[in-house]
């Protein structure tokens, strides 16, 4: 079913002129979850420190190799590494790829329970996957579990959103963007959905 964000729109329509423009010229807020939290999961794993239209790419070619409808643990750890490295993925994103794989089918991390932990609880137990950091752990909250209140400061696809909505001279500090976002709260995600949407159009990993 389809989450319902009028009230997010509504209250950043209000509180940010920005916004309200772009909210207007753009519709109602599509977010959704884009696949199951573990195929997200790896989405963000994917997509760290490179393009969007990249990290897609990768998706895609990676998603064909191993088949299926999205990426599944068991899929990932049977996969041959030629098989991984194929699809353009890094050693580096290879090994974390496989971590995740790992303490999902060990039990060790449960991403269904996480869907309905508070926030920092998420963090706390996927940033201590070896290769998961912050922005990554964003991305799971923001396009599995459809978390109200990420902000991503560390996201280079919203800093240049900001910058060229709110015409800034250079890209906004996280700092900046802390301030920026104050009024969005409690819906810093849908804010970021908007900014991301005014530029990539396709908002999602």
């Amino acid at each position: 079913m389809q989450p319902n964000w009028k009230e997010a729109e509504e209250h950043l329509s209000r509180c940010d002129p920005v916004l309200g423009a772009l909210i207007e010229a753009l519709g109602p807020c599509s977010l959704k979850p884009i696949g199951p939290p573990f195929d997200v999961l790896c989405r963000a794993i994917i997509g760290q420190q490179i393009s969007l239209r990249a990290a897609q790419s990768l998706y895609r070619k990676l998603l064909f190799l191993i088949g299926g409808s999205a990426l599944e643990p068991e899929s990932i750890l049977r996969s041959p590494e030629s098989m991984l490295r194929q699809a353009g993925l890094s050693r580096n994103k290879i090994q974390t790829l496989r971590c995740a794989a790992q303490a999902v089918c060990s039990g060790r991390l449960s991403l269904e329970a996480l869907a309905s932990a508070p926030m920092e609880t998420v963090f706390h137990h996927l940033t201590a996957l070896p290769g998961v950091g912050r922005w990554t752990a964003e991305m799971v909250l923001i396009f599995a579990y459809l978390h109200p209140r990420i902000l991503p400061v560390q996201d280079l696809g919203l800093k240049r959103a900001v910058q060229i909505q709110y015409g800034l001279a250079e890209r906004p500090s996280e700092k900046m963007l802390h301030a920026l976002a104050r009024p969005w709260a409690p819906y810093e995600t849908i804010a970021t959905w908007y900014l991301w949407k005014s530029v990539d159009g396709d908002p999602s990993l």
